[in-house]
């Protein structure tokens, strides 16, 4: 009797996408691709932010945002508005044009 040993598949071959091939011998066999990066939206309006890169894990902290409050959470656009608002609320005044 004989018996197949099935055997548990590592994180890089559960995670990443898979590519069937021939190998020049003849032998059809997995190639494993890492995936892509999810691309970074903004917290507000949901579209991609720019100067943030999609691969962060060997950058410097410098690198990974841009130099302004909300960097990274929020496109420029969004969190000027968003310093605007909290500069209206904290000093009270009304923006009524």
């Amino acid at each position: 009797m004989r018996f197949n040993i099935i055997m548990a598949k590592t994180r890089s071959e559960r995670t990443s996408k898979k590519r069937a091939y021939t190998s020049p011998g003849g032998d059809s066999r997995i190639e494993y691709h890492k995936r892509k990066n999810a691309k970074i939206l903004c917290g507000n309006c949901k579209e991609e932010l720019m100067g943030v890169p999609r691969r962060m894990k060997k950058k410097s902290k410098t690198q990974k945002a841009p130099n302004r409050p909300y960097a990274g959470n929020f496109c420029s656009s969004c969190s000027r508005k968003l310093i605007k608002e909290k500069i209206l609320n904290e000093y009270g005044v009304d923006d009524k044009k």
